[in-house]
């Protein structure tokens, strides 16, 4: 009678070990508290159905009963709720195996995400900005260009116009004009020059300020090129430091737990053994006594299928380059407009005729 208590009290405490184990939420948070109250049950679970064994190995209470015929545990009463905890246990482990698996998934997927975001800005905002930036740069160009032609005219021009005397004439000078004397010398060809001169001025002058629109335009438009291409660098970094951390805080964790699941595996499948050893003669209706060699080859026995619990880390995804990317490296931001670098780059091969913009910066 002592003996069926005895396992009335062990069952049942196996009973209620679990189920305190299994009312925690399902969530990582919680995790750690769950892995380690089913490692306390599982470790008292052992040592309960051990510590029976070996009491009757110990007091060899199978072999020479003193009252009666050895007591032999009923399977449907006592191993079969037994099992089945131990198998909900197991159950419960690979559950957050997958659980585990899952959120490493959804960490790696954010890392991915942040990459993902920058590239389809690089080739989106960026692109589009950095465009019309090169667009507004070679429509610049093209204007000082035109502007150099014009300059070079007005100059020719004018220079024609001072280099006439218009001085010192006698009355017949000024009558010549009205009698259509265009001859050299003449005023009227000092008149037509003049014209020429003037009429090349305003073309010039009209053509600077063209060009000294599209000049602040193209410095406008790669202004806002460069602070969106910093804007989604910046973005990105932030992103990308924040959830590789996230996923090395949540890896670091995940391999305790997953180590801790392994241990509380390799316990169920030790006490397995110890109930087979305790259950034998009911299964089989053999005469079979467990001896001290049977519980020490349950404690020695290697348990190694335990692979089905290895969770799915994945990888963190290189960050790739963001300034570097291949379709801004040709168009670096680290100095810009106010920068004698940035300005020479741009605006090398403009300084003909002292024409351009003062060097100014971002606005």
């Amino acid at each position: 009678m002592a003996a069926v208590l005895v396992f009335q009290v062990v069952a049942e405490d196996s009973l209620m070990q679990f189920e305190k184990a299994s009312d925690l939420d399902f969530s990582h948070v919680q995790a750690s508290s769950r892995t380690s109250r089913m490692l306390q049950s599982g470790q008292a679970m052992e040592d309960q159905w051990k510590g029976i064994l070996q009491q009757i190995v110990d007091s060899k209470s199978w072999e020479n009963p003193k009252t009666g015929a050895p007591w032999i545990p009923n399977q449907t009463e006592y191993l079969d709720p037994v099992k089945e905890v131990i198998q909900d246990m197991e159950g419960e482990l690979a559950g957050q195996q997958s659980l585990n698996s899952e959120i490493m998934g959804n960490h790696t997927a954010a890392i991915v995400a942040c990459n993902t975001a920058r590239d389809a800005a690089l080739t989106g905002t960026v692109a589009t900005k950095l465009q019309a930036s090169r667009t507004a740069e070679d429509a610049h160009s093209d204007c000082r260009d035109a502007e150099d032609t014009k300059i070079t005219s007005m100059e020719q021009k004018c220079a024609v116009f001072e280099g006439l005397q218009k001085c010192g004439h006698e009355q017949d000078w000024f009558a010549g004009y009205e009698e259509g004397d265009a001859g050299p010398g003449s005023l009227k060809e000092a008149v037509a020059a003049a014209v020429a001169c003037k009429s090349t001025i305003a073309a010039a002058t009209a053509q600077a300020n063209t060009c000294d629109t599209a000049q602040t335009t193209f410095r406008d438009d790669w202004c806002s090129y460069a602070s969106e291409l910093d804007t989604v660098c910046s973005t990105h970094d932030s992103c990308y430091d924040l959830q590789t951390s996230n996923w090395n805080a949540a890896s670091d964790s995940i391999t305790v737990l997953q180590k801790e699941q392994k241990t509380i595996f390799r316990m169920l499948g030790r006490i397995r053994c110890y109930l087979d050893l305790l259950f034998r003669r009911a299964q089989d209706g053999t005469a079979f006594v467990p001896q001290q060699s049977d519980i020490e080859n349950c404690q020695n026995t290697a348990i190694t299928n335990d692979g089905h619990l290895d969770v799915v880390y994945g990888s963190i995804a290189d960050r790739g380059l963001c300034k570097g990317a291949d379709n801004v490296k040709d168009e670096p931001t680290d100095n810009g407009p106010g920068s004698t670098t940035w300005y020479n780059t741009k605006f090398g091969g403009m300084m003909t005729h002292d024409k351009l913009n003062p060097n100014s910066a971002c606005p």
